[in-house]
């Protein structure tokens, strides 16, 4: 089997969700796990994308770099907060969750943004912005906040410039002022540490409600 062949194979069983195929191919050749695909996505940027939970914790159990760019310079983690479906099916928090909370055991820096490059918050929020429609599909008006409250919970900074000079709740301002707030609120609560379980479900709640109202608007446009 030639070099590409593998890298061909090792790539498509993971966009197939194979997974004991993908297990196979890196019993064989374990350096396969990092083998660069099409505009420059690895198998892990495409379990990520995908929300395959095992496979995503097996690449990484099995050495997956999560630095390695996209040809639009992503890393893994960016992709797990990408809506995406599945052959169909809407995939939701738990999916998004589970693998943003492997990438984080496994060492990787949830600011993580080289040369300036957007963080996963900036990408929430852009998810936010520009597909209003899919948030009412994949029920995230319900869910997102746990999410970027999970974020913050292990460091996430909402002060972080991308190369336009933009913070994620900069993202927010023009369209949604009001979520903006929430969310420079819902930031400085964590910057000066007085978030805790007795006021954590009072803002949870704030930002559900927040993100409901998401979900009218949308409606509205669809």
């Amino acid at each position: 089997m030639s070099h590409d062949a593998k890298k061909v194979n090792i790539i498509s069983a993971v966009a197939q969700g194979n997974f004991e195929l993908v297990k196979k191919l890196v019993k064989k050749c374990i350096k396969d796990v990092n083998m660069v695909g099409a505009h420059g996505w690895t198998s892990l940027h495409i379990a990520a994308f995908r929300g395959y939970i095992e496979i995503v914790q097996f690449l990484l159990d099995n050495g997956a770099s999560t630095s390695k760019k996209t040809d639009n310079d992503l890393q893994p983690l960016l992709y797990a907060v990408m809506l995406n479906t599945n052959g169909g099916r809407s995939l939701g928090v738990v999916e998004k969750e589970s693998i943003i909370k492997m990438f984080i055991e496994s060492g990787v820096d949830i600011n993580g943004h080289p040369e300036n490059s957007p963080t996963i918050l900036h990408y929430i929020a852009w998810e936010i912005i520009n597909r209003e429609d899919s948030f009412v599909e994949c029920k995230w008006n319900d869910d997102v906040s746990y999410i970027v409250t999970y974020i913050l919970d292990h460091g996430g900074d909402m002060s972080i410039e991308d190369r336009d000079g933009l913070t994620p709740i900069d993202y927010l301002r023009p369209t949604h002022p009001e979520l903006s707030m929430k969310w420079e609120r819902m930031y400085h609560l964590y910057e000066l540490r007085e978030w805790s379980p007795s006021n954590h479900s009072k803002y949870s709640t704030e930002y559900r409600d927040a993100m409901r109202t998401l979900v009218i608007l949308a409606k509205k446009t669809i």
